[in-house]
């Protein structure tokens, strides 16, 4: 719940996701709200690829921040992103680390991998 409220996301608000439908029935979506999505789907503590950063940097409001987080995705910035994984920086790290990220509530699914 809590950060949800730092994501600006109303835990209430329904949401119809296709990435977290059962996947041996095509064309189905599943309509949820998003304190579901956030704690019974998505993987919120997993640890973040580069292509997870890459994929954010369209939704950074703020052009240093979007400079900060295209730049993690560099080879030269290699180590400041491996630093950052041997922290056990999560998704939710980054969602909240970058103020400015102004995401729709239906992407979150396509940024993120689900709970396994």
């Amino acid at each position: 719940a809590e950060f949800l409220k730092m994501m600006n996301v109303d835990p209430f608000a329904m949401v119809s996701v296709e990435e977290i439908a059962p996947q041996e029935e095509e064309g189905t979506v599943v309509i949820t709200t998003a304190e579901k999505l956030f704690t019974q789907y998505l993987d919120l503590f997993g640890k973040p690829t580069r292509e997870f950063l890459k994929k954010l940097v369209p939704y950074a409001v703020d052009i240093m921040e979007k400079v900060t987080i295209a730049e993690l995705t560099l080879d030269r910035k290699t180590e400041e992103f491996q630093e950052k994984q041997a922290r056990a920086c999560t998704y939710a790290d980054y969602l909240t680390e970058f103020k400015s990220l102004k995401i729709p509530l239906d992407k979150y699914a396509e940024l993120m991998p689900t709970i396994k």
